[in-house]
């Protein structure tokens, strides 16, 4: 009788355990799919970020040349002001800088499907999702807010060109880019070096243009930084 006993114990023993490992076994299984996918959406996610990133550091080096440009217009008309006998030419060409620009349009499509689905923690590193979020919550919107700035002075510029640059109608000008570069100078530089109004919104815009290249340059090493950060993490998870 007792022999029966401990038989009849051994066996639900057995049972207990075969049940209770099938369930960790299945449980362990489902984890595994579960971290798999996370892993295979993380790795979807950075990619399109990354190439997220590479076009939004062509639309900040964008905004590097034409601050440049307007660094250097903005230099030689200050330094050019009590000269005499300034060629028509370099004037046009000074003046003229001040039309051209390049509007930021800033590239966060994937960061924002990420965040708006409340993903983020499928970013598993920690370091890369702070600085995921430090791009994208704090660089890229700061920069957003200095361009627009940049864009308000070019639609004052926009308003007040007229009184010494006619952009329609440029002789052997076929394309809209030449006409922007070349346009036909209609005022004298001594007109210019008494007008306080125009010449002091390009001493503003050359400054704000000073600024900004110097503003660029780390928001280019962050977003660098970044891919680099994003490529040495998907290597290390493949």
């Amino acid at each position: 009788m007792k022999w029966a006993k401990a038989l009849l114990r051994a066996r639900l023993f057995g049972q207990f355990v075969v049940i209770t490992s099938g369930v960790a076994l299945g449980l362990f299984a489902d984890d595994w799919r579960q971290r798999r996918d996370d892993m295979a959406r993380q790795e979807a996610f950075l990619a399109a970020m990354h190439v997220d990133l590479i076009a939004d550091s062509v639309e900040v080096a964008a905004q590097a040349r034409i601050s440049e440009r307007w660094d250097r217009a903005a230099q030689w008309l200050d330094q050019s002001r009590y000269r005499t006998g300034v060629p028509a030419d370099s004037l046009r060409d000074a003046l003229a800088a001040f039309g051209v620009i390049a509007f930021y349009q800033p590239v966060s499509s994937a960061y924002a499907g990420l965040r708006d689905a409340g993903q983020l923690p499928l970013i598993r590193d920690n370091e890369l999702r702070d600085a995921i979020v430090e791009y994208y919550e704090v660089v890229q919107p700061y920069m957003s807010q200095w361009f627009e700035l940049n864009s308000t002075n070019w639609q004052d510029w926009s308003r007040l060109a007229p009184r010494y640059l006619d952009y329609v109608g440029v002789p052997n000008d076929s394309t809209v880019f030449q006409a922007l570069s070349r346009p036909k100078l209609t005022g004298q530089w001594s007109d210019f070096v008494a007008d306080d109004e125009v010449r002091g919104l390009t001493e503003i815009m050359g400054m704000m243009a000073g600024n900004t290249r110097v503003r660029i340059q780390p928001v280019l090493r962050s977003n660098n930084d970044l891919r680099d950060l994003i490529d040495r993490v998907l290597s290390s998870q493949r």
